[in-house]
């Protein structure tokens, strides 16, 4: 019999497989974009998703705006989450990055800088280059 307050102890939903994780801008366009590495995997626990990703690029194509990492393997269902990201090539002023699922269905992530209490900034596509690369860890709720 469930505690007070719990409906089920069973184990509902377990899944593991692949996605293609994607970059792009908030503006512009794919233009020449092109990878040289775009894997990812992700484990389903009930509601609760962690996806790993690796995005290398190549060409950074056209996009404009901040940057966003999309192709996740479900949609949120609730607000803001963040995961543990690494950068190479990528130039941005003092702080450091984490990666945000924001905002309940939302099908992207952004990259977030961190560089003091609310002095938080969007990561925009000028900040990377043509061999720029994201590494990241992500888990979120469905």
């Amino acid at each position: 019999t469930p505690a007070a307050g719990m409906t089920s102890q069973l184990l509902n939903w377990y899944e593991e497989g692949t996605w293609t994780p994607t970059y792009s801008g908030s503006g512009g366009s794919a233009g020449s974009l092109a990878y040289s590495e775009q894997t990812g995997k992700y484990t389903r626990i009930g509601r609760q998703v962690t996806v790993q990703g690796t995005i290398i690029l190549t060409n950074k194509g056209s996009w404009s705006g901040r940057i966003q990492i999309a192709g996740f393997p479900f949609s949120s269902t609730s607000d803001q989450y963040s995961g543990q990201i690494e950068l190479r090539n990528i130039t941005f002023a003092n702080g450091y990055a984490i990666m945000e699922l924001g905002r309940a269905s939302t099908s992207f992530a952004r990259l977030i800088l961190v560089s003091g209490i609310g002095a938080n900034a969007e990561i925009d596509t000028s900040s990377a280059a043509n061999n720029s690369g994201f590494l990241f860890t992500l888990t979120y709720f469905v």
